[in-house]
C-alpha cells in the first residue's frame, strides 16, 4: 500500500500533542535504518515525478540535523538486531 497525503494527514491527526512535538522519523525496511525527515518541499519535475509533486526529503547533505538519529532513539539498533523472525 502506498500512502496518500490525505491518509498521512489522518494518521497524524491520531497522534497525541506530545507525539506531534517529536522529531519526524522514517524507517527504511530494506536497509533497516531510521532517517530524520529534513524538510518537505515540491519536486522540480523529473523522469519520476511531475513538477510540484509534494515530497519529503531525507538525507539532504546540506540540511543540518540538531541531533543524530541514533541519539534520538537510544538502543534502537541493538533492539532491532536482537529481533528474530520466526517461520510459520
Amino acid at each position: 500500500m502506498n500512502y496518500t497525503y490525505r491518509q498521512l494527514l489522518a494518521a497524524l491527526q491520531e497522534l497525541s500533542q506530545d507525539e506531534l512535538d517529536m522529531h519526524v522519523s522514517v524507517y527504511d525496511g530494506t536497509n533497516e535504518e531510521y532517517y530524520s525527515l529534513n524538510y518537505t518541499g515540491k519536486c522540480e519535475g523529473d523522469d519520476v515525478l511531475d513538477a510540484d509533486h509534494p515530497i519529503m526529503i531525507v538525507n539532504d547533505p546540506e540540511a543540518t540535523v540538531s541531533e543524530p538519529i541514533d541519539e534520538m532513539f537510544p538502543d534502537t539498533r541493538e533492539a532491532l538486531d536482537a529481533l528474530t523472525i520466526m517461520d510459520r
